[in-house]
């Protein structure tokens, strides 16, 4: 039995030990034992190094294998993170373009009723207005019917006084026209000479502007056929010519004139005889005597009508006017009356005939307002379908192919 010592120590392994110690180093071979267990001691350091580096190194790829899991958690994660607010982000945009689609719809229904309640008010304004009207006409209707039936014998008789007195006007400006007539005949008898000079100057005249178109044109064409006049004649000619052709011609985008062309020159002593017999009083009477308006236009034109009248008594100046009416309702007709009345010439042309000249329409509109500006009297231009090139202009090019494909169905 072994014998422990104190604290439970026992001291016969010590005791073992020694004593191997003791024989141990008596052997011979003591050394060689002793170095072989040091080589031992070493191989087992060895080893258990060994052991440690391969613990180490399985350590630091199990670390590193834990912190690529870790990595790659922590992506998903952050993946499944990202897809999940990216999911309450679109949920929320959804929600608030529906909440914005909802609010805009309410402000449109919102709109829309009000609108309703404005309209219906102003239906039932208009109704009640209309209402009122409606009685009003009917009371003016009585009322005029019952002044019109009380007065009707006094009606009667004004009008037969006015036909009477327009037969009886119609009747001296015959007789004071038939007087001035057989008065002139009556000096041209009893002078015979003054006759034979009458007309003699009537027909030299009336000769002379006959030729006198052609002889420019044909005299303009053999000057310009000679090689050896320089370019500053030829340019003077040309105008020359032009701007006797303009006085003495009619231009041709006029379809009507009342002034006298050189082909119409003997009417020149007939107009002026018209001119001075004709009484002025009767014709701003009679001005609306083939029209029939409707009472507040035919009084607007009347104004308009004494102002162009008695432009040169009062120094109004002439004013532009604008018909707008459907065919057949007496636009022309009015515009030469009041030429007539006024002793304005008149000039009718028409806006249909500029589309079809192009970039000549420009020009041709000019020798227009060039020869007006050159009457004596002045001229009342009335511009017949002027809507075909008051236009603006992108819609000159529809303007023209409209009239290439009417003029093709046309051949």
């Amino acid at each position: 039995m072994s014998k422990k010592g104190f604290a439970g120590f026992d001291p016969e392994g010590l005791e073992r030990a020694a004593e191997a110690v003791r024989e141990l180093s008596q052997s011979p071979h003591a050394q060689s034992v002793i170095q072989l267990q040091i080589r031992q001691q070493e191989a087992k350091s060895e080893e258990a190094k060994a052991l440690q580096k391969e613990r180490e190194l399985k350590k630091i790829t199990h670390d590193h294998e834990e912190r690529r899991k870790t990595l790659q958690k922590n992506l998903e994660i952050n993946k499944e993170t990202a897809d999940y607010n990216d999911k309450l982000e679109r949920k929320r945009h959804t929600d608030k373009l529906k909440l914005q689609d909802e609010f805009q719809e309410q402000q449109r229904k919102k709109q829309e009723e009000s609108i309703k309640r404005e309209e219906k008010l102003k239906r039932e304004t208009m109704e009640h207005q209309l209402k009122i009207e409606e009685k009003r006409l009917l009371i003016k209707g009585k009322v005029d019917a019952e002044m019109y039936r009380k007065n009707h014998d006094l009606h009667k008789q004004e009008l037969l006084m006015r036909e009477a007195e327009r037969r009886e006007t119609y009747k001296q400006i015959f007789q004071l026209n038939f007087n001035q007539l057989s008065l002139g005949f009556e000096y041209l008898m009893n002078n015979p000479s003054f006759m034979y000079k009458f007309f003699l100057y009537t027909a030299s005249i009336t000769t002379a502007f006959y030729f006198s178109r052609h002889s420019i044109q044909l005299g303009k064409n053999i000057l310009f056929l000679r090689i050896e006049t320089n370019l500053q004649k030829k340019l003077y000619i040309f105008l020359g010519s032009r701007y006797l052709e303009s006085v003495i011609g009619k231009p041709s985008l006029i379809r009507e004139t009342s002034k006298l062309s050189y082909k119409q020159f003997y009417k020149f002593p007939l107009k002026f005889y018209k001119q001075v017999t004709q009484n002025e009083q009767i014709l701003k009477k009679n001005i609306f005597q083939n029209i029939i308006l409707a009472p507040e236009l035919k009084d607007n034109l009347q104004i308009i009508s004494h102002a162009l009248i008695n432009k040169k008594k009062h120094q109004a100046p002439l004013r532009n006017l604008l018909f707008y009416g459907p065919p057949g309702t007496g636009k022309t007709l009015f515009a030469q009356q009041l030429a007539h009345s006024s002793g304005l010439d008149f000039a009718i042309m028409t806006g249909s005939d500029i589309a079809p000249l192009g970039s000549q329409g420009v020009h041709e509109l000019n020798k227009v307002f060039d020869w007006a500006n050159k009457s004596s009297n002045g001229i009342l231009l009335f511009i017949d379908e002027a809507d075909a090139f008051f236009r603006k202009r992108e819609n000159w090019n529809s303007i023209e192919k409209s009239y290439g494909r009417s003029r093709y169905k046309l051949t």
